[in-house]
């Protein structure tokens, strides 16, 4: 339950901490958020958002300081607590 409550923090700290992001990760983000019950993938989201797996992955931890992957696992144990 710890593991849990520090993921939460730090999703918390995360989302807070980038308010001003450009619009491809807002879209990410969008994504993620309306698709977190699917256990979305890199790559399904990369599909979805017509770039590849790559730039999607650079994009993302340029921006927001956290790998894509390392993202979506915090939010799915975000949404699960």
């Amino acid at each position: 339950h710890l593991y849990s409550l520090l993921c939460r923090i730090a999703m918390e700290n995360q989302l807070t901490a980038n308010t001003a992001v450009s619009p491809f990760v807002s879209e990410v983000l969008e994504y993620l958020n309306e698709h977190f019950i699917e256990n979305p993938t890199e790559e399904a989201i990369a599909k979805a958002l017509y770039v590849s797996r790559d730039k999607l992955r650079k994009i993302f931890k340029n921006e927001m300081n956290i790998p894509l992957g390392k993202y979506i696992d915090n939010m799915l144990l975000f949404h699960k607590s």
